[in-house]
């Protein structure tokens, strides 16, 4: 590899006016364990800003002469590490920001991978669009890495995740080559795999995500948006079971635990919030009908829907607070059957109880599905690395033991990638990985342990 003075210089000469100071991507980090122990936050030798699919293209056949690793990026919300550099080259996509095409007629959008997610849901939503994707961070959080994480919103029992808005993806792959992942536009396609699939999720160590065509959804006409409270989570659990398998399952639903409840309301007990959206009046009071007889205990109103899903948006404040505190906040978001969810919310409490610095463990039901529900947790512990890779082995540990995923919408980034071989076949990856990128240099310590 060619010395850092010399990369940077090339560099300027190829993309004048697009080359920065690595500062930003070194300084600063969603990760929690790099607030533990900055040496986390990586390095780099430049940033370079791309404003268009040829840019990233040159960007990674120069990388491939070179022999010099691209850190590729977009909002930088990861909680996995997946945005910290690895030495080389950071690629920032946020400048590929173009919303290319939205085809009303057939419900779809050609999007840029820099486009921030909340930006483009207005965008959509002034067309009489949705996209139904509403993740925690879709204030910050692009596309790019939305689709490379195998992200998902809150609303994902009615719209699917992102992988199910996916149609096809615009990529870059080694040494430097643009292709889409078919060349037609279709509902579906049995004709070979589906390519796309190979990038969702891969976090950037495949190929470049420059656009995706997007499937769209019509705006709702109808909104009922309600909430309920249960004496125990376990029995929250039972109903959220029934709500998720209803012939119109509502597109959000939320469970509270009785601790994370009080916290953000002070009330007794676990909290639920749920949304049912649908284009005509009588499929809606017809899944009122329905809820009613499972809530048999009344509902509290629409109030507690606006309060809890305003303090999720509050997130910012509440790890600032964390932190002023002399702590540090993390959150793990596991998926299982139903049969396991209740078990699961109980054994890893009771196992993060049992360590040594850890001050409160707070969880509730984020996304549900016919077959299952993710559980999101968030733990308030000592600023301890050992604590941290501690934590994280308990909750491996009692996920294995349920047979749960420990990563259901954060994807694997660095914090996760010695879990991988223990839920998925790696030397699959590890083929991938040489087929895409035989040298190495994208997104270097992602994927692949």
């Amino acid at each position: 590899m060619a010395g850092e003075d010399e990369i940077l210089e090339e560099l300027k000469a190829l993309f004048p006016g697009r080359v920065v100071p690595p500062i930003q991507y070194v300084q600063e980090s969603w990760w929690p364990l790099a607030w533990i122990n900055r040496s986390y936050l990586g390095s780099a030798v430049a940033a370079v800003l791309p404003e268009g699919v040829e840019d990233v293209a040159r960007l990674v056949r120069f990388a491939y002469e070179r022999g010099v690793p691209l850190n590729v990026v977009g909002g930088g919300s990861s909680v996995t590490g997946a945005s910290v550099p690895r030495g080389g080259i950071v690629v920032d996509l946020k400048r590929l920001d173009k919303i290319r095409e939205v085809n009303g007629r057939q419900r779809y959008a050609v999007v840029e991978s820099g486009v921030v997610l909340q930006e483009l849901e207005r965008a959509l939503n002034q067309a009489g669009f949705t996209l139904g994707q509403f993740p925690q961070s879709m204030d910050i959080a692009t596309l790019g890495g939305f689709i490379s994480t195998m992200g998902s919103g809150h609303s994902s029992s009615g719209y699917g995740n992102v992988e199910d808005v996916v149609g096809r993806l615009e990529v870059v792959v080694p040494p430097g080559e643009v292709y889409w992942t078919s060349f037609r536009r279709a509902p579906r396609s049995s004709l070979g795999p589906d390519l796309s699939k190979i990038f969702v999720g891969a976090e950037g160590a495949l190929g470049v995500i420059t656009a995706a065509e997007l499937k769209l959804y019509d705006l709702p006409k109808f909104v009922w948006e309600d909430s309920a409270l249960f004496p125990t989570f376990e029995e929250g659990v039972e109903a959220v079971e029934k709500l998720a398998t209803l012939d119109l399952p509502p597109k959000m639903v939320r469970l509270y635990d009785e601790l994370e409840t009080a916290y953000y309301t002070g009330l007794e007990g676990a909290a639920l919030i749920f949304r049912f959206t649908t284009q005509t009046k009588s499929f809606l009071e017809a899944a009122k009908g329905e809820v009613s007889g499972i809530l048999r205990q009344g509902f509290r109103g629409p109030e507690l829907v606006d309060k809890l899903l305003q303090e999720r948006q509050n997130y910012r404040d509440h790890i600032s607070r964390v932190l002023q505190r002399g702590l540090v906040v993390d959150t793990a978001e596991l998926a299982a059957t139903w049969d396991k969810v209740a078990d699961l919310h109980r054994t890893v409490k009771n196992a993060l109880r049992g360590l040594e610095g850890v001050y409160s463990i707070t969880a509730h039901i984020s996304h549900v599905y016919r077959h299952g529900a993710c559980l999101y947790f968030t733990i308030l512990f000592a600023p301890s690395e050992s604590l941290y890779l501690k934590i994280w082995d308990t909750i491996y540990s009692e996920a294995e033991r349920l047979g749960a995923t420990i990563s259901h919408h954060h994807g694997t980034g660095i914090s996760k990638q010695r879990y991988l071989g223990l839920e998925k076949p790696v030397e699959l990856y590890r083929r991938l990985k040489a087929a895409f990128d035989p040298r190495g240099l994208l997104n270097p310590g992602r994927l692949i342990p």
